[in-house]
């Protein structure tokens, strides 16, 4: 409901915001296309590339997607982490870190040791609780099965009927 009275405020402002980026992107592609007749430098993190009015297909038309710049709460992010923990589309790592744990490492050790071994969870987390989870340690004699007689296999071939 909070939401969607901020989107509901938001949302005009935004769509004007998205409409006039729509026309400038757009109005600079046309100036490129009229104007890099010869060649130009465009720098990139991966090095620079060269490009020209030639390049450019007609028409070329740019777009900024209906809703990309409406402004993500954090209430949203926290509600989207969730919904994806319980799909388990998100590991535990990034949901501490949408949660804005001031721990995510820990709160995330702490997830998988729990999901993994509840008892280990238990035995290293909540001590006073452990005792009651954690079945009783048999000592060695009550650990070891006891042996099945041995029956030697002459014994069986005259305990079998000849007919």
């Amino acid at each position: 409901m909070v939401k969607g009275t901020d989107t509901d405020r938001a949302t005009p402002i935004v769509t004007h915001i998205e409409q006039f980026v729509d026309y400038a992107f757009n109005w600079m592609v046309q100036l490129m296309m009229v104007y890099y007749d010869s060649p130009r430098n465009v720098s990139r993190t991966q090095g620079d590339t060269f490009i020209q009015s030639s390049e450019f297909t007609h028409p070329l038309v740019v777009s900024v997607k209906e809703g990309s710049m409406v402004p993500k709460d954090r209430l949203t992010q926290r509600n989207e982490a969730v919904e994806l923990a319980q799909a388990n589309l998100i590991d535990p790592l990034t949901f501490a870190e949408r949660l804005e744990d001031p721990n995510p490492q820990e709160f995330a050790k702490r997830l998988v040791l729990w999901r993994l071994n509840p008892v280990a969870y238990a035995q290293v987390y909540v001590p006073e609780v452990a005792p009651a989870v954690v079945p009783p340690v048999l000592s060695p004699e009550e650990q070891s099965i006891p042996e099945e007689p041995k029956v030697e296999s002459e014994n069986l071939l005259a305990q079998v009927p000849i007919s």
